[in-house]
Formats: C-alpha cells, structure tokens, sequence
C-alpha cells in the first residue's frame, strides 16, 4: 500500500477504508469469516516479504519474524485544518 508519508514521524498514512479493502481482498478467499472483526496494526513488513505472502502459503511465524514492530500507537483525527496527533488535538495544541 502506499499513502501520504509523514517524513517527522517516519510514518506511512493510511486510509482506513482502504486498508479495510485490502484486509477484505486478502481474507475473502482464505479466512472470510475473519472479515468484520476487529484488529490491530502492529508494524509493517518488507515490501519483498508481503509479496511472498500473496504467492505462497507462509506461515505466520515466518511473517512475524519479519516484522518491523511500531514503537507506539497513534491515533490520528482529521479536524477542519489537516491531521494531527489526537493528543495534540484534545489538548488544544493543535
């Protein structure tokens, strides 16, 4: 996936109504009862081992030794003037 990249925070940004049809695309096939429920994004894996996964069966364990792990979570809302952090937008830094 690619997206809006925030060079300070070292972060893709993600829509995520477009990562919801990635997720669905992605289990439609293989897991569908997996579509719906809720989840968590962890981190980001290399472009190289994402694709493998498209290819082949890998086993989860395989992926996970392959993943970058976010160092935090960031939840971040849109008010009338651009993205900011939540926190910065609840606290009136924004």
């Amino acid at each position: 996936m690619s997206g809006p990249y925030c060079p300070t925070c070292d972060l893709q940004i993600l829509h995520k109504d477009k990562l919801e049809q990635l997720l669905v695309l992605t289990f439609e096939r293989r897991q569908p009862d997996m579509i719906g429920n809720e989840y968590l994004v962890m981190g980001t894996v290399d472009r190289s081992v994402w694709l493998r996964t498209l290819k082949e069966q890998v086993d989860p364990k395989t992926t996970l030794a392959q993943l970058h792990v976010f160092k935090g979570v960031v939840t971040f809302e849109r008010p009338r003037w651009g993205w900011v952090p939540a926190e910065s937008y609840k606290e009136g830094k924004a």
